[in-house]
């Protein structure tokens, strides 16, 4: 089989012609890379018959490759079989590539014709789709296929023995591996699974992808049922380089002439081998020579860690995430902050610097925030652990403003680019392309991570092409500087979000500022959450306001910056823009405090504007500040915005800013001035067609007909509200509509009716998460549980939503006052004190969601039978 150059190997390629045109080319292509010389029937027209012609160039060819679809190809009249299948008898003694395209419409003979090619114990047949997918599996088989055939050539020539393949002994960890365990599980079942060649371990530097691979490798060993090979590629930087480390592991000193490949291969031969290869983002141009040793080795198995993925075929990638940090929304108590990994991790390392250091009452709240500052990567933990010889835990802490500075390691054993997390994100990003460095950079305007829209809009400009950002993204996540996922939840349309780590977004905002594009990139930021969030606004009073919701929540740090950015070097006008379309994002979440902040401190810098945007704004502000019961501020702030909106705004503007103050009008109980201002936004509803806000408008002529004592026109009002909100499927103005209705039958005296309302009001209200409206569905059936005598119920719901107002700095509205003090007096005249005070106390102690669910099961008991 060794040839001179004009005598070259011949692959003799059989298919229909037609149909298989584009896959011909692509096999001719995988051939001609090889040198070998495709022997193809349609490259040779000459005056003989078919048969004759096709049988000649068998004769001629050493390799036959059989590629098949769905056609069975053309019988001759003086055949009994196509020449296809002729093809396929006449190459019986060459050694044979057959290739089945996926399909599901097959000639029945041409079933037949495969299934006996599949009972053939001498064929090797694979399946494809695409024309390039069938080129890489040709190149790569039929490079296999000769270097068996060369190696058992060898074999019968050469009377030297094999090799033996050295076990060198694998790196010792200088201390235990700690909160691994779920990937190390992993890990080990993914190699030690013959299917699984080649497994990356990828992650940002300083994610412990070294510490890992080295423990499964002592696993694996321990196991003894496979060689271990430790391939360590820290210092190399030519790719070239590759498959001599290789050799030299498994204990090559000569190759003898042949390729190293060959060598490798021949050593490897037989034998079931792990080959652990360690920092390969070096020399990641020479992934191909992984894929030679595999396509030429059957027992052999790579594990690789490397900061980007080799994007092989044969490569299962495991990306290995920073460990799990405490969550920043549940209380830091010291057996949750402790039960972290990443702190697990700390405060072993402390102790290796000061034994007597111990996580406790005193230091939990500053050791989980500790973590979260360092997003829970381990070496940043463990330079933190060793300023911690010399620090205590709050002084770091405070330094951690500039963790890139403050996290410098002091261990000469360390490689050089890890001694400081400056120094192992600056040599990632020294390996970019020009436009990879200017996304990256400029991602680090984003807080919390970002969607492919907002990047797009943000990360593209002169030197990048905004079509060009998705692609970039895709690389720098590739290279683990930026972390994807998929946002599953229900509401969230599976999202795509890109985040870059707190530690890397430090360094990417340093080479933002340096590269002079710092305030550039926060207008092009700024600009584009104004439009999301005015986007908001106007899905808020859809079918769609949960994804909305669901979307502020992801965006929220993003709209903070915005609003930050706006009020420092932007346009305070345009952070009030933001500010004022997200009151009813703060409503739903209880953050009236926050809202207050940010409008108040947006609207100092404007107080010179006369523009239908302050007035917004202003009306904004009085919503939340009535939120926390200053009906009267909040009067005044509505009344000066009014008068804005009223000479610069927009009818529509015009429209919601009537029906806000008519809401504090009436919780200061003045009816007159309520059934105007919500008769004029009627008016206005009517005439744009505006459904919601028509819905709107009758709920708060609803309430003045309450303030009149007219509770029958109450409950018309609030029906057309109703019937308008289901209209559009508004699950906030259904639940307000419902509750309402809810309270006109205790007004009534008829507390069973009002079961039933307040039931729905209250399941609308935690499917979006409603924080306000949670806290006054809770209240009210706490005072219907009084009435209906369940006095330890009752107490237990009074104390839930006491929390709940406590938590958002809610006030009981006026008008539902007189209801929570005649409950309260029953409950005091029911119970002993107690009895009250310890059902009270339950009541804020328990999960939301557990009494949520209690309550709605309790209620549905109660509920009126269907007429």
């Amino acid at each position: 089989m060794i040839r001179t150059p004009d005598q070259r190997l011949r692959v003799f390629v059989s298919s229909t012609l037609q149909e298989m045109a584009p896959e011909r080319a692509a096999v001719k292509e995988a051939i001609t890379r090889l040198r070998l010389v495709p022997v193809m029937f349609e490259l040779g027209a000459r005056p003989h018959p078919p048969a004759d012609l096709y049988q000649a160039y068998l004769e001629q060819s050493h390799v036959f490759i059989g590629l098949y679809w769905e056609r069975y190809g053309w019988v001759a009249p003086d055949m009994e079989i196509s020449g296809l299948e002729h093809e396929w008898v006449l190459a019986k003694d060459h050694p044979k590539l057959v290739y089945i395209k996926d399909s599901d419409h097959r000639d029945e003979r041409l079933v037949e014709l495969l299934d006996r090619i599949r009972d053939s114990d001498s064929t090797s047949y694979r399946s494809f789709a695409t024309p390039e997918e069938l080129r890489e599996l040709v190149e790569t088989d039929l490079a296999v296929m000769l270097s068996e055939v060369f190696e058992t050539a060898v074999a019968r020539t050469d009377d030297q023995p094999r090799p033996a393949l050295e076990q060198p002994a694998l790196p010792q960890a200088p201390s235990p591996i700690i909160g691994r365990d779920v990937e190390l599980a992993t890990l080990l079942q993914m190699v030690c699974d013959d299917d699984n060649r080649l497994v990356t371990i990828t992650g940002s530097g300083g994610s412990g992808k070294t510490r890992l691979a080295i423990e499964v490798a002592r696993r694996c060993r321990e196991q003894g049922d496979q060689r271990v090979v430790f391939v360590d590629l820290t210092g190399l930087r030519d790719p070239a380089l590759v498959l001599p480390t290789i050799a030299a592991s498994v204990g090559i000193k000569d190759a003898g002439g042949r390729s190293l490949v060959d060598a490798i291969a021949s050593v490897l031969r037989g034998e079931r081998v792990l080959l652990v290869i360690d920092n390969f983002e070096h020399v990641v141009a020479g992934a191909s020579d992984l894929a030679d040793v595999l396509g030429a080795t059957e027992g052999v198995r790579m594990l690789v860690t490397s900061r980007q993925a080799l994007r092989l075929r044969w490569e299962q990638e495991f990306p290995l995430l920073p460990l799990a940090v405490p969550d920043p929304d549940e209380q830091a108590t010291l057996d949750a902050v402790a039960a972290s990994p990443a702190v697990d991790l700390l405060v072993e390392r402390v102790r290796r610097v000061r034994p007597r250091f111990r996580l406790d009452e005193r230091n939990v709240a500053v050791i989980a925030e500790i973590v979260r500052q360092l997003d829970g990567l381990p070496l940043a933990l463990e330079l933190a652990a060793a300023r911690m010889r010399v620090q205590q835990p709050a002084d770091l802490l405070a330094r951690l403003e500039h963790r890139l500075d403050s996290l410098a390691g002091s261990s000469p054993d360390l490689p050089e680019r890890h001694r400081t997390m400056r120094s192992t994100i600056a040599w990632s990003h020294d390996h970019l392309e020009p436009d990879e460095k200017a996304v990256f950079r400029r991602l680090g305007v984003f807080a919390g991570g970002t969607g492919i829209e907002a990047a797009e809009h943000v990360c593209s400009g002169d030197d990048v092409d905004p079509l060009r950002v998705l692609d970039i993204l895709e690389n720098l996540v590739d290279r683990s500087l930026v972390v994807s996922s998929i946002d599953t939840d229900p509401s969230s349309s599976d999202r795509v979000r890109f985040t870059v780590l707190e530690t890397i977004r430090e360094y990417a905002v340093e080479q933002l500022v340096k590269a002079g594009e710092a305030e550039a990139t926060w207008d092009r930021h700024l600009d584009f959450h104004v439009g999301l969030a005015e986007q908001a606004w106007t899905g808020f009073w859809t079918s769609e306001m949960p994804d909305w919701l669901a979307l502020l929540d992801a965006e929220h740090d993003n709209l903070r910056s915005a609003m930050d950015h706006a009020a420092g070097a932007g346009d305070p006008l345009l952070g009030c823009r933001v500010a004022a379309a997200m009151w009813p994002y703060w409503d739903v979440g209880g953050q009236y405090r926050e809202g207050e902040r940010r409008l108040g401190d947006l609207l100092a810098l404007t107080t010179d504007d006369r523009s239908a945007i302050r007035g917004r704004a202003l009306s904004a502000l009085g919503w939340v500040v009535a939120l926390q019961g200053d009906f009267e501020r909040a009067r005044e702030l509505m009344e000066e915005g009014l008068e804005l909106v009223r000479e610069h705004g927009t009818e529509l503007q015009l429209g919601w800013t009537v029906a806000e103050l008519g809401n504090v009008v009436f919780s200061l109980g003045i009816p007159e001035r309520t059934q105007e201002l919500f008769s004029e936004c009627l008016e206005i509803a009517t005439r744009l067609d505006e459904v919601f806000l028509r819905g709107l408008a009758h709920f708060g002529l609803a309430y003045a007909r309450f303030l009149e004592g007219d509770l029958a026109r109450m409950r018309d009002e609030l029906q057309c509200s109703l019937d308008l909100t289901r209209l559009v499927v508004q699950p906030w103005g259904v639940a307000w509509a419902q509750f309402s209705v809810g309270i006109v039958s205790i007004m009534e005296g008829d507390t069973r009716a009002a079961v039933a309302p307040i039931t729905e009001s209250l399941e609308l209200r935690w499917s979006i998460r409603d924080a306000r409206g949670l806290g006054e569905s809770i209240q009210l059936l706490a005072n219907l549980a009084s009435a209906h005598e369940e006095p330890e119920w009752s107490a237990l719901l009074h104390g839930a939503a006491e929390l709940q107002r406590e938590a958002t700095g809610l006030a009981i509205l006026p008008f539902l006052q007189p209801l929570h003090d005649e409950s309260v007096e029953r409950l005091r005249a029911a119970m002993d004190p107690e009895e009250l005070d310890r059902a009270w106390t339950l009541g804020r102690s328990l999960p939301l969601e557990k009494l949520v669910a209690e309550a709605l099961g309790r209620t549905a008991e109660r509920a009126p039978l269907p007429q």
